[in-house]
């Protein structure tokens, strides 16, 4: 039944805020030794992780996620990270298809 999956999937990401009520980006990057520091952020943006590192050639990788309620809190967000990381490999998956 599609539209029951539909509406209870719905359901389910407005409940946790997830698209298309708010914005994602997932955040990759390549580093030695631990996980990169975040720096505080402000507005309604939330940080999730690092997530565990995963080693690549080496260099471990770390991801975070960062969820806003729209886009400019999410670009705000997204650049506060990118210029804390600043000298690292980095990748950014906006409103990404899996995690």
């Amino acid at each position: 039944d599609f539209a029951g999956f539909y509406a209870d999937e719905l359901e389910s990401r407005a409940a946790l805020s997830y698209p298309p009520f708010a914005r994602l980006a997932l955040i990759t990057a390549e580093a030695e030794g631990s996980a990169p520091s975040l720096p505080p952020l402000r507005g309604e943006a939330e940080v999730m992780g690092p997530l565990p590192a995963v080693n690549k050639r080496g260099r471990k990788v770390f991801k975070v996620l960062v969820k806003a309620p729209g886009r400019a809190g999410l670009t705000a967000a997204v650049r506060a990270v990118l210029r804390a990381w600043r000298g690292r490999r980095l990748a950014v998956d906006v409103d990404p298809a899996s995690l």
